[in-house]
């Protein structure tokens, strides 16, 4: 199995939203590559857009099952369907909960400073 690494902001990693739950394509994957991601993302974009809108804090916690290289060997395709993303629930669960107990809480923060703002009849709907 492959190592287990954890990444933080500082090493400004660029994280390319794809909409799964299909591979993506050794094509998508060399767009974007071309375009300056360093990994590719089949979640964070959807509940990082949703935190933004009502200024909740949002930590991506996103697991890594094929480095670019992958998506151009077939064999590592079937791989990953067959072998790794049905056997990564559990793992996944154990590193999201271990990393997210070392979090600090911090009431202070800044993230409702960043909500997007909404128009008044939207929000007097609810």
């Amino acid at each position: 199995h492959w190592p287990a690494r954890v990444h933080g902001i500082e090493q400004q990693l660029v994280a390319a939203h794809c909409y799964g739950p299909r591979l993506t394509t050794p094509a998508e994957a060399l767009a974007y590559r071309g375009m300056g991601a360093d990994v590719l993302n089949h979640s964070i974009a959807p509940e990082a857009t949703l935190a933004r809108e009502i200024g909740a804090c949002f930590v991506p916690c996103a697991f890594v099952t094929a480095g670019f290289n992958d998506y151009m060997d077939r064999n590592r395709q079937k791989l990953l369907q067959e072998d790794v993303l049905p056997n990564l629930s559990m793992t996944a669960s154990l590193v999201a909960l271990e990393t997210a107990a070392r979090l600090p809480a911090n009431p202070q923060c800044s993230c409702h400073g960043l909500k997007s703002p909404q128009p008044e009849e939207r929000s007097s709907r609810f």
